[in-house]
């Protein structure tokens, strides 16, 4: 629960966090997006695909959209990134919504949605 909580209702598909800043572009890689969500210690750091137009600290709501190297059907609950803070390299969760398409796209031909 976001706290304070949210009175608007929002898209089940949008994203909702907190702009913590951006980090440093290092050898030729873009600046990267430090997207924190409320009440947890994840700081995810995304590429922004248009400008941040928020204050540190303010909030953010968006799509966040995944290449997958592979992807699993597991049969147990829980949702998580890992790792907590940094480029994102495992998620478990579940499918919200597809659009005219996936948003977790496999990079690999033998995976499949």
């Amino acid at each position: 629960m976001i706290t304070p909580s949210p009175t608007t209702k929002i898209d089940a598909g949008l994203a909702r966090g907190v702009y913590e800043g951006m980090t440093s572009s290092v050898s030729g890689r873009p600046a990267l997006l430090v997207f924190g969500v409320p009440n947890t210690s994840y700081q995810l750091h995304l590429v922004p695909k248009g400008e941040i137009r928020a204050a540190k600290g303010g909030r953010l709501i968006g799509t966040i959209h995944a290449q997958a190297r592979r992807i699993d059907v597991v049969q147990t609950g829980g949702r998580f990134v890992e790792p907590v803070a940094g480029r994102p390299r495992r998620v478990q969760g579940e499918v919200v919504r597809v659009e005219g398409g996936i948003h977790c796209t496999p990079s690999d031909s033998r995976q499949f949605a």
